[in-house]
């Protein structure tokens, strides 16, 4: 799975099978001033409440992907200039 983190970290998808125990560490990283301070994270599609990440520290979310298709992961509150980039997919594969 580290080898699929860091190609979602690159602009390529996350790839897992439906039913794929699937642990993901979320990093609170920032390059902007010291106004910005969380960030949403967010599967459409699969999580029902998007957790925040503050800034300084890590989150771990587990997920059970249940149906196959292509999902959106988004940062769900404005993080700065760079946030409109905070976006990804999740490949699910039966």
């Amino acid at each position: 799975m580290k080898a699929e983190k860091e190609q979602a970290a690159r602009g390529f998808p996350i790839v897992v099978h439906e039913g794929d125990n699937v642990t993901l560490r979320v990093l609170g990283i920032w390059q902007q001033g010291p106004s910005f301070s969380e960030h949403g994270f967010f599967i459409e599609g699969i999580m029902d409440t998007p957790p925040t990440v503050q800034k300084g520290q890590d989150l771990t979310v587990t997920i059970v992907p249940t149906q196959p298709g292509e999902y959106t992961i988004i940062c769900t509150i404005f993080c700065g200039a760079g946030h409109s980039n905070m976006h990804g997919l999740l490949d699910v594969f039966p």
